[in-house]
């Protein structure tokens, strides 16, 4: 997978950033569609801060 850059530049491996329970049971996940897949990470990296997970499903 291509690698991701956070806002200031950095190298985010996305593989290495915890994957919150409510999306491993999201129909999304691991579908083996590259590009939803891509964009689910794209989400929990946004948010890996957060208090609560903004998703939409």
């Amino acid at each position: 997978m291509t690698p991701f850059y956070d806002d200031d530049g950095t190298k985010v491996n996305p593989d290495l950033i915890p994957v919150p329970g409510m999306c491993l049971v999201c129909k999304k996940w691991d579908n083996g569609d590259s590009e939803e897949e891509m964009l689910c990470k794209l989400t929990i990296m946004d948010q890996r801060n957060s208090s609560v997970m903004n998703l939409k499903v």
